[in-house]
């Protein structure tokens, strides 16, 4: 259900958290196999499961640019000309007419924030601010 479906149903905005994941296989997270076997335990990601939320669904990308890329757009990555991880002083860097998550929240009145990484690019108008993010706190954009 949309964002704007949701709050027609109910009157209220519903809260919106999306985490997305370098580099972590399906069998990683503990309710899948993985976690404290791994060497890395999941706690918070297995009480969810516990409590009915499975993550199932995902998108695999070569590399963290193109996997940013494609869920920040909606978009295959190399449409956005992001379909390589992005190397300082190389013209990739997502174009400032690029339509992302958080200028679609920002438009729905959404508070919007990300932290983390970023890297999809350092120029001005590559950066989350220039992009429907209010705030963003994180590695320095690539």
């Amino acid at each position: 259900m949309s964002p704007a479906a949701a709050q027609g149903a109910t009157g209220t905005k519903p809260n919106v958290v999306f985490i997305l994941a370098d580099n972590v296989g399906y069998g990683d997270l503990g309710p899948y196999g993985g976690g404290e076997l791994r060497g890395a335990p999941t706690p918070r990601l297995d009480q969810l499961a516990k409590e009915g939320l499975r993550l199932t669904q995902y998108l695999v990308e070569a590399a963290c640019t193109p996997s940013r890329a494609a869920m920040m757009t909606g978009r295959y990555s190399i449409r956005e000309g992001l379909s390589l991880v992005i190397i300082p002083g190389t013209e990739n860097t997502l174009s400032a007419h690029a339509y992302t998550m958080g200028d679609m929240f920002h438009e729905l009145g959404y508070a919007t924030a990300i932290f983390g990484k970023w890297h999809l690019g350092s120029e001005p108008q590559s950066l989350p601010t220039a992009h429907g993010f209010d705030e963003f706190y994180g590695i320095p954009p690539d």
